[in-house]
């Protein structure tokens, strides 16, 4: 399975839903997407919706720590959604919910 990386926008946020597997193999498009969305950023505040991801490896997170820099050093809010169990276990076991917001729903 491929990574597909969508951006729009809900409740004031601007959002990119990943679906698929984010691993070594699909990090230079989400490096793409990530940074295209942080250039198109119509809102002050950025969300990667993971629930539709089924693998986030150790690449992928570490994309989305450099997002969030990224955005800390532009005054952008960042978060990461994580409703599913796998998703949300896997990002606390790398702390990752410690470094940033990792909320269960956009909303």
């Amino acid at each position: 399975m491929d990574l597909r990386a969508t951006h729009h926008q809900v409740a004031g946020h601007d959002v990119v839903a990943l679906d698929g597997i984010a691993d070594l193999a699909a990090a230079p498009q989400l490096q793409s997407a990530l940074s295209r969305s942080l250039s198109a950023l119509e809102t002050n505040s950025l969300i990667v919706d993971l629930d539709a991801a089924t693998v986030v490896d150790d690449v992928a997170i570490g994309l989305l720590l450099g997002t969030a820099t990224r955005c800390r050093d532009r005054g952008i809010d960042f978060a990461i959604v994580a409703s599913t169990p796998k998703i949300a276990a896997r990002l606390a076991d790398t702390r990752v919910d410690r470094i940033v917001t990792v909320r269960s729903s956009i909303a």
